[in-house]
């Protein structure tokens, strides 16, 4: 038993009753539509309602997963949405009704199929009281007043109130159950029992029709001159004398090819001939309107009064939502201060020749009992965007000799089906689309339109190249604006958010950035494009909380006169400017959705995102997140070519194409690896450096410890006896090293200052001059840093030239170190090493307390969605840096070896030493990946190198032979209790030159090789000077050793 608080017309009754929900446990499938997958005229009408039948369960079997038991909290009133911006709304009850609010289980979301349905299909609910009743049970009605995200809101009726004994602000426990509403079912059902012939959908085509043509009639005078030649043979087809049987006439055509144009003039040639009456039928009610607002009844306000048309009019529907001028043509019921429209009678429909409807209300016509063949011409436009059985609703009133038209663009909105058995079976196919397939290539009954009338060339290419396999011809020449070429982009990276009693989404970035363009669209509105009225500007959008925030807006700025609707809302409008807003961002979708597609709006409807793009004639500004528009969904290629061509004509704003492509790069490969590849390598925190340098000059440390392949040449040096200090440590010259081996150099035992860019660089060499980069700029330092800075640098530079002295006083054939400078070069050393010492106490102490004038910034990383981050500089492009900016890596390894060594020495001397082993590090590096360097030591000698015995490679992968070069390494306790025979100066020397060791060889081998050749030299002084004389003498003396000598083991402990 059933109460219902709706009016229960005669009409619905009847039709619930001829047609009852089916049910899946009774429903019966026939073999047939099981077996076979094509509609033929002789089983159209069971498989079409079997078909209907399978969809509607579908439709029952998603929404019931919001069904549930649950409370009803009674109100006199309610507030919706008292959270969002500016859109509280209260609502009363009155005559003893109440308001219920029930909170789901499980969110509303447009995005999925269940949601949808709810939200567009479901306007009532069943509700009964909870428990567990016998027999059966009675079953309330209650009208959705409301939805939300998460809760609903009710309407109940005072039945309902009294005989369940509601109270305002109680709780009651309900079951409730939601309801589809089936009366478009039903009269779908009720088209198909009404129709006695097929044969007027499933016509013949191996004969061609003939249509008869003829000049007269061809260029008629009547005819207006703006028909281009594929209009006037739509004219002529439609308008062949009905003598002439002829299957359905298509006209398909694109958007703004003059479709609506095309039928407004066949109309206007079939009322000329009295016998003629015309229904025109439409989907949407703004399209009915528009025939009505632009071509009829300017014809009657001429003097046509036989261009008068009926326009009927859903019931329930609003008087005061309609336009006047269409007003004036409908029927109208005045109750007191309530206006309604009403059901015209036969006779009403007797007084007019063109009646117009939608295909819906279409239904009434052959309901009020008017015989087939009662019109003579049936034009249905919007043809495509609507299920077949409901496209042949107003066919019911037509028989075989009636000219049927069908009119639309397949590629706009078309119909949701639900199921994939249904769609498996064409149901979601068009009555349009089924007989464009039907019909031959070259039919006379087949139009196409493709001159566009309506939109810039640019947008007619795009959407021609998108859309239309590129079979568009613009013909029109619409003007252009100044700054903004037709195709337009501005990017925003805001967030697509949900209201909590809201099922759309909003993006507030956007809404801010859309205003923003709408004014300065609307102040420099270019007077070619003629006067500002409604029509100018139209902002578009897939959410209606984004419509409402983007209205509430442009009231706050005084911004009149602008279109804001939903893409649904504006088929068959057009506007001088179009302004799309996107909304959704990579925030709240996914790839990876589970169950069924998902509706991201413009990122996965190729449809959607065409019906809004073609309502455009100069321009089309898109606001949204490029991002997610080209990562996302269906239509990312197409979005990614949209912005490829805004980039290619400079309208493309709020990002470059290289960043864009860059990061989607990086989308890729983190699909892929998971992490992201591009992501800054992890540093343990004690490794880390102070960096004076702009983040784009910093160079990475290189890895602590030699590459094993490397076979490192040693030098033949002789040692000191055991009972005399060592020297200090004074780096040995240059040409004697191998660029593939890395000495420590000066690793004190306190943090060492930064040695970059502290002191203006000198010219380079001559030789190298024209690979010199430009000087860098210098950091500005605070006053205390900057003269222990300046000290540091002059014991640095000191020591350098020290060293350079040294090795230019040696001679070439030689190996050995001079005898007459090194002595004053040591003296010279040891001074400026006490003097670097004291610059880097007061350098380690003035950065404890944090005394940068301008703190170093870390290197920036490029924000991007779903917290992934793309450094601006990687560690081996910091090392590539150091290169000539004329130079590439590979050409610079093909180099010989003096101009690599030229170009080390000038990167020491310019950026500092650190520098210029980052230099080293990278060649050998390279060396070791497997590229091709020459066959020959990077430095070239004058004289061939001495033989000496090398390690072998797994000496190398011995922790206790690795050397970190970014950390000091301080000597064991073994170690330093060996140290501690030497006394004063000498154990400080001597540590200074063991200082970051590992030792290769037991404390007895060591003392003896160390005696051994002290003995030799007959040396028993402990003065420094003296030992390296003695030193110096041995290696002149003996240039040449042989590989059982103790110089290349000494050569490991002290290098």
């Amino acid at each position: 038993m059933l109460v219902s608080t709706s009016s229960n017309e005669e009409w619905e009754k009847r039709l619930r009753s001829m047609y009852p929900c089916p049910q899946a446990d009774t429903f019966l499938l026939s073999h047939a539509t099981v077996a076979e997958r094509r509609f033929t005229k002789n089983n159209y009408r069971e498989r079409m309602h079997e078909l209907l039948f399978i969809e509607e369960m579908a439709r029952y079997d998603l929404i019931a997963q919001y069904n549930l038991t649950t409370k009803l909290q009674m109100a006199h009133s309610y507030i919706l949405s008292p959270n969002s911006m500016a859109a509280s709304t209260a609502k009363y009850s009155s005559n003893g009704e109440l308001f219920a609010s029930v909170s789901l289980g499980k969110e509303l979301s447009e995005d999925t199929s269940e949601g949808k349905l709810i939200l567009m299909h479901c306007n009532s609910v069943y509700l009964c009281p909870a428990g567990h009743q016998t027999g059966r049970r009675k079953v309330y009605e209650a009208l959705i007043e409301d939805k939300g995200k998460n809760t609903i809101y009710l309407r109940l009726s005072s039945q309902t109130v009294q005989e369940l004994r509601l109270t305002p602000d109680s709780d009651f426990q309900v079951e409730i159950q939601f309801q589809l509403n089936r009366i478009p079912y039903c009269e779908w059902h009720y088209t198909l029992d009404k129709m006695s012939n097929f044969k007027m959908i499933f016509p013949e085509t191996y004969l061609e029709p003939n249509i008869p043509w003829s000049p007269s009639r061809q260029w008629s005078r009547s005819l207006d001159a703006r028909l281009n030649i594929k209009q006037k043979e739509a004219v002529v087809a439609i308008t062949t004398p009905l003598c002439i049987t002829l299957p359905p006439i298509l006209v398909i055509g694109p958007f703004g090819t003059g479709k609506t144009f095309t039928l407004a003039q066949a109309i206007r040639e079939l009322i000329k001939d009295s016998s003629n009456r015309i229904l025109l039928c439409t989907h949407s009610n703004s399209a009915a309107d528009l025939y009505i607002k632009d071509y009829l009844d300017q014809w009657v306000e001429s003097g046509e009064e036989n261009a008068r048309p009926l326009r009927i009019y859903y019931t329930k529907r609003w008087v005061t939502t309609v336009s006047p001028v269409v007003q004036k043509y409908c029927l109208i019921k005045n109750n007191g201060s309530h206006r309604s429209f009403e059901i015209p009678t036969l006779e009403d429909i007797l007084k007019h020749r063109i009646v117009v409807v939608t295909l819906s209300t279409s239904v009434y016509l052959s309901a009020m009992g008017l015989p087939q063949g009662f019109f003579t011409h049936i034009l249905l436009d919007e043809a495509a965007q609507a299920i077949e059985c409901e496209t042949v609703t107003p066919l019911a009133v037509a028989h075989e000799n009636t000219r049927i038209v069908l009119a639309g663009d397949h590629m706009q909105l078309g119909p949701d089906i639900f199921s994939e058995f249904a769609k498996e079976r064409n149901l979601h196919i068009s009555l349009l689309e089924r007989l464009y397939d039907h019909y031959p290539t070259p039919f006379p009954c087949k139009i196409l339109l493709c001159e566009n009338y309506r939109a810039h060339e640019s947008i007619i290419h795009f959407t021609s190249e998108s859309f239309y396999d590129q079979k568009l011809i613009s013909s029109s020449k619409q003007p252009t604006h100044v700054k903004f070429y037709p195709l337009t982009f501005f990017t925003t990276r805001g967030e697509d958010v949900q209201d909590k009693n809201s099922t759309a989404f909003y993006n507030n970035s956007e809404v801010y950035e859309v205003v923003e363009r709408v004014a300065e669209l609307k102040k420099s509105w270019p007077s070619e494009w003629g006067a500002y009225n409604d029509q100018s500007i139209g902002v578009v959008t897939p959410y209606s909380d984004q419509v409402f925030r983007i209205r509430s807006e442009l009231r706050k700025r005084r911004i009149d006169n602008v279109c804001v609707e939903r893409v649904l809302n504006v088929q068959g409008k057009q506007f001088r400017a179009i302004i799309l807003s996107t909304v959704r961002t990579r925030k709240t979708c996914s790839n990876e959705a589970g169950g069924g597609e998902v509706d991201y709006g413009f990122l996965s409807n190729s449809k959607l995102l065409n019906t809004a793009i073609t309502r455009a004639q100069s321009l089309v500004a898109v606001v949204g997140d490029p991002i997610a528009l080209c990562s996302l969904g269906r239509c990312s290629k197409v979005w990614e070519r949209f912005i490829q061509i805004c980039n290619d004509n400079e309208s493309l704003f709020g990002i470059t194409w290289t960043q864009l492509k860059l990061q989607l790069d990086g989308i890729e490969l983190k699909k892929i690896y998971t992490l992201n590849p591009l992501a800054p390598e992890f540093i343990p925190r004690k490794y880390k450096e102070m960096s004076n340098l702009p983040p784009a000059a910093v160079v990475k440390e290189p890895p602590p410890a030699p590459l094993n392949n490397v076979v490192t040449k040693e030098l033949p040096v002789t040692v000191p006896a055991a009972q005399i200090a060592p020297p200090p440590p004074v780096v040995t010259s240059f040409p004697l090293q191998d660029l593939r081996y890395f000495p420590p150099l000066l690793y004190p035992q306190q943090p060492r200052p930064f040695l970059f860019n502290i002191v203006p660089p000198p010219p380079p060499p001559p030789s190298v001059a024209q690979l010199a980069p430009p000087p860098q700029p210098q950091p500005q330092l605070a006053n205390g840093y900057a003269q222990s800075s300046a000290a540091a640098a002059a014991a640095i530079r000191a020591v350098n030239q020290a060293m350079a002295a040294a090795a230019a006083a040696q001679p070439r054939p030689q190996l050995g170190i001079s005898t007459a400078n090194m002595p004053k070069a040591m003296q010279q050393a040891a001074a400026m090493v006490a003097a670097l010492n004291e610059a880097q106490a007061a350098v380690a102490a003035h950065k404890s307390q944090n005394a940068y004038a301008n703190q170093t910034t870390s290197n920036k990383l490029i924000q991007f969605m779903n917290n992934v981050h793309f450094p601006e500089a990687h560690v081996l492009n910091d090392c590539i840096n150091l290169l000539p900016q004329n130079m590439s890596l590979a050409d610079m390894l093909l180099q010989p070896a003096e101009l690599q060594e030229r170009w080390y020495n000038y990167l020491k001397e310019t950026i500092g030493l650190e520098a210029a082993e980052k230099f080293k590090y990278l060649l050998h590096t390279t060396n070791q990946k497997g590229m091709k360097i020459p066959d020959k030591n990077i430095f070239e000698r004058t004289t061939t190198p001495q033989s000496c015995e090398s390690p072998t490679f797994s000496w190398y992968d011995s922790p206790t032979n690795q050397i970190n070069f970014n950390k000091p390494v301080y000597m064991t306790e073994n170690e330093h209790a060996f140290h501690n025979g030497f006394t004063g100066k000498q154990n400080q020397h001597f540590s200074h030159f063991a200082n970051g060791l590992e030792f290769t060889m037991t404390e007895e081998e060591l003392q003896k090789h160390i005696n051994e050749e002290f003995a030799n030299l007959n040396i028993q002084s402990t003065d420094v000077n003296e030992v390296f004389k003695a030193f110096t003498v041995k290696n002149e003396s003996q240039p040449v050793l042989n590989s059982t000598g103790t110089g290349p083991k000494f050569y490991k402990y002290f290098h």
